[in-house]
């Protein structure tokens, strides 16, 4: 049986900024039946229970057009990676600093993107799968007039709460123009190491 817990703050404003977060938490109860082959695992066997839980924290300054965030990871007895092994690990899971200056947007720390539909290129976050292969450095945007966007990034992926030692390089340019508003046209390009 599983539990799955939310806590949301949301806009909690101070004179500074707004600060936001949340708490998920999803707990399974592994009961032993060998009828249905939930048996001679640690889990069913030995552990009984495993929690995974996300905690994260965020804060927006519209004035300085800043942001950041971090989010603490907990796994205990988890079978959310191997679903026969039992992983248990704490640490700090993302965060990330972003700035804006005028048409350009430098962002530092974990980042979740993807080129065009993420054939070429995609990070996510897909919690209930045990899924989050972020990349750890820098992505710099660049807007155009608001008709082309220019995207260039470098880091190292993430895997659980180490990086993976191949550095990964990527650009892309996105456009957005309107034909007598009747078409539009979405252009882009992206390309990776």
């Amino acid at each position: 049986s599983t539990v799955l817990v939310f806590l949301t703050v949301s806009n909690l404003r101070a004179q500074w900024g707004y600060f936001s977060g949340g708490l998920q938490t999803n707990t399974n109860f592994f009961i032993r039946d060998p009828k249905i082959g939930a048996a001679n695992m640690p889990h069913y066997d030995n552990l009984k229970v495993g929690v995974d839980a996300w905690f994260n924290l965020n804060y927006t300054n519209e004035k300085y057009e800043f942001d950041a965030g971090l989010r603490f990871d907990g796994f205990y007895n988890s079978i959310l990676r191997v679903p026969t092994t039992p992983y248990t690990g704490a640490g700090i899971g993302n965060f990330y600093l972003r700035k804006k200056i005028k048409d350009l947007t430098v962002t530092a720390g974990y980042l979740y993107d993807q080129i065009g539909t993420g054939i070429i290129y995609r990070t996510y976050e897909e919690r209930a799968l045990g899924i989050d292969n972020a990349l750890l450095g820098a992505r710099l945007e660049y807007n155009v007039k608001d008709l082309v966007k220019l995207k260039s990034f470098a880091g190292v992926q993430k895997l659980k709460f180490s990086i993976l030692k191949p550095i990964v390089v990527g650009f892309n340019a996105e456009g957005n123009f309107n034909i007598k508003d009747k078409v539009t046209l979405l252009p882009g390009v992206g390309v990776i190491n």
